[in-house]
């Protein structure tokens, strides 16, 4: 019984701990895990949509202060370009304009390899810490962004992390 018990409350705090919402995209061939936290909290996420070409989804905490968005690149147009540390620059500014970028770094996130690029941009008049991480797959690049204001780092914030994290592939 105590064994059943403390089962239950492990699979309880989890579930409150790891609170999220699979989006799923049979066109773009990918899957994003999106933070929804506690309601009536600052905790709680919920959906940020946008009518930009590129944009998939998005979500953002109630009180304004992380947001998490998940674009993409289409190749079809651009046959000769290819996700590198030369096509860093631009892409940064594709998906989110006026950012700062402080250091790009190789990653490998569920199998897919892709770099991760840092930096800090001014949005609605804050300061938010900005962390992209893209990937080059199915003629798409995919673009995965956690911003955090108040902070050195998105990926500090466990929601972010989680999110940023649980991007992966469909077939």
């Amino acid at each position: 019984m105590k064994a059943l018990r403390s089962a239950f409350l492990t699979f309880l705090f989890l579930t409150v701990a790891c609170s999220a919402a699979i989006w799923s995209s049979s066109d773009y061939h990918c899957e994003i895990n999106l933070p929804d936290g506690l309601p009536h909290t600052s905790e709680h996420w919920i959906t940020a949509g946008s009518t930009e070409e590129g944009t998939l989804v998005g979500s953002k905490r109630v009180d304004g202060t992380g947001y998490i968005f998940l674009g993409y690149v289409d190749l079809s147009k651009r046959p000769n370009f290819h996700l590198n540390e030369k096509t860093i620059p631009e892409l940064e500014k594709r998906f989110i304009t006026d950012t700062t970028h402080h250091s790009v770094e190789r990653i490998v996130v569920n199998g897919l390899p892709g770099f991760r690029v840092t930096g800090s941009r001014v949005y609605f008049g804050n300061h938010f810490a900005l962390v992209i991480d893209m990937y080059e797959a199915n003629n798409l690049i995919y673009q995965v962004v956690g911003m955090k204001q108040q902070s050195d780092s998105p990926l500090k914030d466990p929601n972010i992390r989680f999110c940023l994290n649980s991007f992966r592939l469909r077939k």
